[in-house]
């Protein structure tokens, strides 16, 4: 889905956005099958979210972040020290990135939040399109 949005500060823009994109990554992921050897690591992103500049890259990553470490994490029965990754996880990338910087050892989170700079040099540089 493709939005363009404007309103004042602090009137819940970041919100209306990220909310509906974890709607459709969560959907996603439990609609996966874990056994499926194409799923052994993630070298893309399930959802890319541009935004204009890099101040702007982390607020949406650290909003991002405090949806994902509010959704429950079900069936888990860990000692409170143990650390279990996010249901959702994000990452912001803005900057000087030369490379796609996935690999299996750092496999893409589920939502990139980047530049459309870097994300032309990415798309470039993996022929994506």
């Amino acid at each position: 889905v493709d939005v363009v949005m404007g309103a004042e500060t602090g009137s819940g823009k970041t919100l209306a956005y990220l909310l509906p994109t974890f709607h459709k990554v969560l959907q996603a992921k439990r609609n996966e099958d874990p056994n499926d050897e194409a799923m052994q690591w993630q070298k893309y992103p399930r959802a890319i979210v541009l935004v204009p500049n890099r101040d702007l890259c982390e607020q949406a990553a650290r909003m991002a972040d405090a949806i994902s470490a509010a959704l429950p994490q079900e069936n888990l029965n860990l000692d409170e020290e143990e650390y279990v990754d996010p249901p959702v996880t994000v990452m912001a990338l803005s900057g000087s990135d030369k490379e796609w910087p996935f690999r299996p050892r750092l496999p893409a989170p589920d939502i990139l939040v980047c530049t459309p700079k870097l994300l032309r040099q990415f798309v470039r540089d993996l022929q994506l399109f």
